[in-house]
């Protein structure tokens, strides 16, 4: 297969992310019942623990709040490990809820 043609199945299955350079197939999984108090970074620091994590989005409503879900990005590999491993468990009192996220 050419370099094109791996590229184009690539992106058209919505595995590269733009934030990332092109060495890594991503996926992204939603995150549900995140904490109000939850940061990027103890979310990151959460899954890091057991799979390789490329970003964290927590989305916020505009007065600031959080809204109460995640989009994490992990390495293509990592993607039914992290909702296997993580799915129903605690985090910082709360039950998480994982599944992939739709486009």
């Amino acid at each position: 297969m050419s370099a094109l043609n791996f590229a184009r199945r690539t992106f058209a299955n919505g595995y590269l992310s733009s934030r990332m350079r092109c060495t890594y197939a991503t996926r992204s999984i939603f995150a549900a019942n995140i904490p109000w108090t939850a940061t990027e970074e103890e979310v990151t620091s959460y899954f890091q623990a057991k799979v390789k994590v490329h970003s964290v989005l927590i989305p916020k409503k505009k007065s600031g709040k959080v809204k109460g879900y995640s989009i994490i990005e992990v390495e293509d590999e990592d993607y039914r490990k992290a909702i296997s491993m993580f799915n129903e468990k605690q985090f910082n009192g709360r039950k998480l809820h994982l599944s992939e996220a739709k486009k």
